[in-house]
């Protein structure tokens, strides 16, 4: 099956006319992943220098587009400028931006999505998930969860993994959550689902 075959499900089809050629121009292979709580895709190559993107098929169609595009900002990199640059370094963020661009302009994402992008061109992210307004805007059914911006200063709470942290500042994106465990501080996304405990 082609990459297109592959991916054209998943996209939004108002993407279609400007996404195909991207897609179209790609040597490598375009695969499916089953969903991974670490990551939404991811980009690779061997040592023959064959690559492949893999995307997780749980993504709703504008995220599963803006992770294509972001890995195929890493082929692009890999392939046209230099396949030892920074993983997120200058080149993948100049790549991403040109392979967003036309997308917003066409008026492809939503509004919020669109907005959430264009706030962050000058300065792309490595992930989603770096970008709180963008993943509220990927995710909305998570703002009807309990999320850790949500709860005061100093509660206790406990994460999906059973980890039980006591709320601390928050830095410039993430808080500082300490084990309740062992004392350490960990930093933890704003975005994390929570169940807050009850403090004696």
């Amino acid at each position: 099956m082609h990459n297109w075959q592959i991916i054209e499900p998943y996209v939004p089809e108002t993407s279609y006319g400007i996404l195909k050629n991207i897609v179209d121009s790609y040597s490598g292979n375009i695969k499916l992943s089953r969903p991974r709580k670490s990551k939404w895709g991811d980009f690779r190559w061997n040592k023959n220098g064959i690559t492949s993107i893999s995307i997780n098929n749980d993504l709703n169609k504008y995220a599963f587009l803006i992770t294509l595009l972001h890995e195929m900002a890493h082929a692009q990199v890999y392939k046209w400028d230099n396949p030892k640059a920074k993983a997120h370094g200058k080149e993948w963020k100049s790549r991403f931006n040109n392979l967003l661009l036309p997308f917003i302009n066409a008026k492809i994402f939503n509004h919020e999505v669109s907005q959430a992008l264009k706030n962050q061109l000058h300065s792309l992210k490595a992930t989603c998930g770096a970008n709180p307004d963008l993943l509220k805007a990927l995710k909305p059914e998570i703002k009807s969860n309990l999320t850790l911006e949500k709860l005061p200063f100093g509660s206790h709470f406990e994460t999906s993994i059973g980890k039980r942290y006591r709320l601390g500042s928050k830095r410039r994106t993430r808080y500082e959550c300490i084990e309740l465990k062992s004392g350490l501080i960990f930093a933890v996304h704003p975005l994390t689902e929570v169940k807050l405990l009850k403090t004696v």
